[in-house]
């Protein structure tokens, strides 16, 4: 399971989502393959996000990536790809609680016009700390532990009725 991308958007209207802050997790791939690769995902995740309605989720399959987005009704929006084992529920948790954070924490993101005007460290953490789904989600993280607890199988499963004296 790998988080590759996570971007913080304002929707425009009428007009192209703006980034205002992203973050990409691109190690595994070829160095001279990074930029393109960040770019293209950077270009689906504004696609993404003109096309969602304020206040909707949506997923959208490309290829064996998923794009998770949501536009709140104030028209931030958040976008995080992963490959398709990230479980989507966990990333609309996660994409929840980075745009809560970004709104509480970056003042008048409402008239920046570009990442350089914003500061939000917190996104690139985020990437690094959620490429394990259980540290995003309680509920993962329990199945998770539920998965690896063994049934140990009764040795004797037909006792003999203990003779009464």
């Amino acid at each position: 399971m790998r988080l590759l991308h996570m971007g913080i958007l304002r929707q425009a209207e009428g007009g192209t989502p703006l980034m205002l802050a992203e973050a990409a997790e691109l190690g595994h791939f070829n160095f001279f393959q990074r930029t393109t690769i960040r770019e293209m995902m950077t270009f689906f995740a504004k696609s993404i996000v003109e096309r969602t309605a304020p206040g909707q989720r949506q997923t959208v399959q490309h290829e064996e990536y998923n794009v998770h987005v949501y536009v709140r009704a104030d028209g931030l929006a958040g976008a995080i790809t992963a490959d398709m084992e990230y479980p989507p529920r966990v990333a609309f948790v996660l994409l929840t609680e980075l745009l809560e954070n970004f709104s509480a924490g970056v003042a008048g993101w409402q008239a920046a016009q570009g990442p350089e005007e914003v500061s939000f460290p917190e996104l690139d953490e985020a990437i690094v700390r959620y490429q394990d789904p259980a540290e995003a989600d309680n509920i993962v993280k329990i199945q998770q532990q539920i998965d690896e607890t063994k049934v140990r199988p009764n040795p004797n499963p037909h006792p003999k009725p203990l003779a009464l004296a």
